[in-house]
């Protein structure tokens, strides 16, 4: 028989007991909220910041009115609360290894220690955080905020080593001889490339690229007038940070009409308040230079982002050619995977830039050696937690309990 699930908490892609929480709050019992957020989520102080709040859209309240502020009332609790650190279970004698100390390798790492396993995390970065330290504009998620859900998965017994870059200093060769496995959660953190002409030239930036430079106090030179190509959350990040770094004009420019925007329309509301312009319904054709700098950019009109069967097959108006000045490009068209860490390894992606896995998220073929879904070829959109927590279960006990489904 399946669980049935109030709306708001099926809607919720970590499965959060809203209703319990509320509840909790209501009583004035913020310790209880607190533990019944965090029982699903190690992040619940960065998610009650900058999580979208599909919760919200569920909520049946707005039969009657209008949807409870489930993200308000869940950051009021988490702000309020006296927070204890979680106990372990007893030692197993386990230790995992985990590449990347982003949302999900931190998550997977943080239930493998509450469940008595060691777990150590590899991040090449300076701080752990992936794209909560490197991606998200401090504006969005402020840093202390981030720091406060990174302390409690410390003070859980998860150690991180920092500016140690996987493929590079260490190979995941060498981790699965060291540990009992090893866990794969480096997330897509490269930017997909604009391939058009001029997509090369200095004064262009993949999304990802720009926002870490600007996060990590590199300050890319943006001047005059911002192109941004892409209609998602990240172009509109993109956007809003340009014009902190001195942009006189910010243009977003998307294949979509504005409701077809896959951005949040919160989003796109908050980036049209500051300033920022859109133009809508155009994909970009080439990028015009001038004595090897960046002066422009040409657009064609958008007959069509759809095909009938809904896949993504942009059609162009013939001979509908625009341009539009700027001296800056940003692109913020997709985000790929990026499998350096793989260097040394013997390992290689799949078909479709994706590893291959064998079951739930075991890597075929390689005995230990587990993924996280957005890292392999059956990844989705979404939180870990679908990765971590197939059918309810946590991720201690398949990681051992499966090894002998993995192939040798």
């Amino acid at each position: 028989m399946s669980e049935l699930l109030p709306p708001c908490t099926n809607a919720c892609p970590v499965r959060t007991d809203v209703r319990g929480y509320i509840a909790a709050i209501a009583r004035r019992d913020y310790v209880e909220a607190c533990r019944l957020i965090r029982a699903r989520n190690p992040f619940p102080s960065v998610c009650a910041w900058v999580c979208p709040h599909p919760c919200e859209e569920a909520c049946r309240r707005a039969g009657v009115d209008m949807p409870l502020s489930i993200r308000e009332l869940k950051r009021f609790a988490v702000e309020n609360a006296a927070w204890s650190p979680a106990v372990p279970a007893p030692a197993t004698g386990k230790k995992v290894a985990v590449v990347g100390a982003g949302p999900a390798g931190l998550t997977a790492a943080y239930e493998l220690v509450l469940r008595g396993h060691r777990a150590v995390v590899y991040e090449r970065h300076r701080s752990p955080g992936g794209h909560f330290f490197t991606s998200l504009p401090a504006y969005r998620l402020p840093r202390e905020v981030l720091q406060r859900d990174l302390e409690t998965i410390l003070a859980a017994g998860v150690e991180v080593r920092t500016g140690v870059e996987v493929g590079r200093d260490v190979t995941v060769t060498r981790l699965r001889d060291e540990y009992d496995a090893v866990i794969i959660g480096v997330g897509l953190r490269a930017s997909k490339r604009l391939d058009v002409p001029g997509g090369g030239l200095p004064g262009v930036y993949p999304a990802l690229e720009f926002l870490e430079m600007a996060n990590l106090g590199e300050r890319p030179r943006v001047s005059g007038r911002v192109a941004v190509v892409g209609g998602g959350d990240v172009a509109m990040d993109a956007a809003r940070t340009a014009l902190r770094l001195g942009a006189s004009e910010v243009l977003v420019i998307c294949l979509e009409e504005r409701e077809q925007m896959p951005a949040h329309r919160w989003e796109v509301d908050e980036a049209l308040a500051e300033g920022v312009t859109l133009l809508p319904g155009r994909g970009p054709a080439g990028i015009m230079e001038q004595g090897g700098r960046v002066v422009g950019l040409k657009v064609q009109k958008v007959k069509s982002v759809f095909d009938p069967d809904g896949r993504f097959n942009p059609v162009y108006e013939p001979g509908s050619f625009e341009s539009v000045p700027c001296d800056t490009v940003i692109t913020a068209i997709g985000q790929a995977p990026d499998f350096r860490f793989l260097n040394g390894s013997g390992l290689k992606a799949g078909e479709g830039g994706r590893l291959v896995l064998d079951g739930e998220f075991f890597v075929a073929g390689v005995r230990g050696l587990f993924c996280l879904r957005r890292d392999s070829r059956r990844a989705r959109p979404g939180h870990c937690r679908s990765s971590l927590r197939p059918q309810g279960g946590g991720v201690g006990g398949p990681l051992f309990k499966g090894r002998k489904r993995a192939a040798a």
